[in-house]
């Protein structure tokens, strides 16, 4: 919650009450993963679909404390990880705004291809605001995975009831 509430990140994600996490963090289709590097909590991310019918993970949201640090970069790759090889998603999507550019660009750099742009999809107070949609698919991640060969170094750690696997050791995000 006290992420949430920076301006700096408040202006890129939207604000949730507690009582939304604390329903993310229990429901059977999301999971609320915490984010730790070298032992303190720096942030975390929201995935949503877990029990969907199309192999299909919503990348909600993604929170990093401190950003410019390569934090989001480890985090990604962590969170893609859970979800292509714990989750066995086929398809992991995120829809990010359109003047977002450090988060689109590091979404690419990943290899998340934007789909098109939703007109008028988020709302701002009293202006809407268009959102860009991209996916990446478990074979491109695979393949990008086995050319780069670097694996994730941070602590993505929570889980869900609706994983297709045991969940892995972790503690949902407070």
């Amino acid at each position: 919650m006290a992420l949430e509430a920076d301006p700096e990140i408040a202006r890129w994600v939207t604000v949730w009450p507690a009582e939304r996490h604390r329903l993310a963090i229990s429901a059977p289709d999301e999971a609320h993963l915490t984010v730790s590097f070298a032992g303190e909590l720096v942030g975390f991310v929201l995935l949503a679909g877990l029990s969907g019918l199309h192999d299909a993970i919503e990348l909600r949201r993604i929170v990093i404390a401190r950003p410019g640090q390569g934090l989001g970069r480890v985090t990604l790759e962590a969170t893609l990880e859970h979800a292509f090889e714990h989750c066995e998603a086929h398809r992991v999507w995120l829809d990010v705004m359109l003047d977002n550019e450090r988060a689109r660009r590091l979404y690419e750099s990943i290899g998340f291809l934007a789909e098109g742009i939703m007109r008028d999809a988020h709302r701002d107070g009293d202006r809407y605001l268009p959102l860009c949609l991209m996916s990446i698919l478990a074979p491109e991640w695979r393949e990008r995975r086995r050319s780069t060969r670097s694996g994730p170094s941070a602590g993505v750690r929570g889980g869900s009831s609706a994983s297709r696997r045991p969940p892995s050791a972790g503690r949902p995000a407070d």
